[in-house]
């Protein structure tokens, strides 16, 4: 049998290709003659390509446009882009026996981006009668009218195969909200993510020393989060990373890293010009390399004593592989994923988020790694939510040929 996932799996932020990467390995653990392949909704083939060329520049021109102007362009933007795709992606899904659509933060619409090309996506897999399944989704439940109508639709045509589930209860609501469905009619499939050792079981043995920093550009962060601005500013970030930075140096290595996305690659480039020669110049002050792929990532998360992290998916490396951690919320998203490890007493929300804080979280938690019966639990449930879903794609049979 053969099950195509789709997601934007090769993003510079390597957190989606974790996500793709852990549950291709869970699946092909618990069904060893099981292919899986990747389907990126981005265009891109592999990690380290490029899916649009200027895209920084196109997404500041549409943050800036009227909301009816940044539909319109989008619609014709995407729509164009997409169909170039349409190719490849039909060939993909005509050697599939089924398509799963997720984890990841995909039902959400920023200039009618992913409905445009998850709604294409579907349309492709209905027409070659292909099961559709959507699991462990993120939901962003600000919706175009346009983008409300075709996510609805990509949602109903998985209710009536595969099935859909969210990732956690606060995308469950949404989407109930959303699409007034009943309450309780959507399944939470726990972020494949969780079960990343699986995918990186070397990232669990080896050898470990130092804090790491995982730094996020707060520029970002402030478009997709609910906090106020100026917690985001980058004048206060670095401040407060300086003033970290600080009392942290002389207790022993600690290490700046990302999750590989370039802004973030750039903004930590832009800490490190802050910080005075004495702190640039400390021998405990290490830069690890912009991790290229995902088993980079965890190689490198997999390598630390202890986690301090703004990404979502360098939290959740951080648990999978029993890192402890203390997470930096700047979205829903990562609440929801702390509260459902049981873990929101190692958490700083936004307004929270200053050198004396965080410090006394390290202080509390730094030694001290996941609850072994949580972290068991959850990814015994990820797994369980994989299989289950992986057992009701049933192989395509063969045309019949008139003889």
């Amino acid at each position: 049998m053969h099950i195509l996932l789709a997601g934007t799996t090769y993003s510079d932020n390597l957190g989606d290709g974790v996500i793709a990467e852990s549950a291709a390995a869970v699946l092909k653990h618990h069904n060893k003659a099981l292919k899986v392949t990747f389907l990126d909704i981005a265009g891109r083939t592999n990690y380290g390509e490029v899916s649009v060329r200027g895209k920084g520049a196109i997404l500041k021109i549409l943050g800036i446009l009227p909301k009816p102007l940044k539909a319109v362009l989008g619609l014709g933007l995407v729509s164009l882009y997409t169909l170039r795709q349409t190719p490849r992606w039909w060939q993909q899904l005509k050697q599939a026996d089924g398509l799963i659509i997720g984890g990841g933060q995909l039902l959400q619409d920023y200039a009618l981006n992913f409905p445009i090309k998850l709604a294409i996506l579907a349309l492709l897999a209905t027409l070659q009668r292909r099961p559709i399944g959507i699991y462990a989704v993120g939901v962003n439940p600000n919706w175009s009218l346009l983008g409300g109508v075709l996510l609805g639709w990509v949602v109903r045509q998985a209710q009536k195969s595969l099935g859909v589930s969210v990732r956690d209860e606060t995308s469950q609501a949404a989407l109930i909200q959303k699409l007034h469905l009943p309450p309780h009619s959507l399944k939470l499939g726990r972020d494949p993510g969780i079960a990343a050792a699986r995918a990186y079981p070397l990232a669990l043995t080896q050898p470990r020393s130092g804090l790491g920093l995982n730094l996020a550009d707060p520029r970002e962060l402030q478009h997709a989060s609910q906090a106020a601005a100026h917690y985001f500013a980058p004048a206060y970030q670095l401040k407060v990373w300086a003033e970290v930075l600080a009392a942290l140096l002389p207790q022993g290595p600690v290490k700046l890293f990302t999750n590989g996305a370039q802004e973030d690659a750039h903004w930590l480039q832009e800490v490190v010009a802050y910080l005075p020669k004495n702190l640039q110049q400390h021998p405990n002050f290490i830069l690890l390399p912009r991790a290229k792929n995902p088993t980079e990532l965890a190689q490198q998360i997999g390598a630390l004593e202890c986690l301090v992290a703004h990404r979502l998916h360098a939290n959740i490396l951080g648990f999978a592989l029993n890192i402890p951690s203390v997470g930096l919320s700047w979205d829903n998203k990562v609440t929801a994923f702390f509260t459902l490890a049981g873990l929101t007493e190692r958490l700083l929300e936004p307004a929270d988020f200053t050198a004396k804080n965080l410090l006394q979280k390290l202080k509390a938690f730094r030694h001290i790694p996941p609850p072994a019966a949580q972290r068991d639990a959850l990814i015994t449930a990820t797994e369980a939510g994989l299989k289950t879903l992986c057992a009701a794609t049933h192989p395509i049979a063969p045309p019949v040929v008139a003889s």
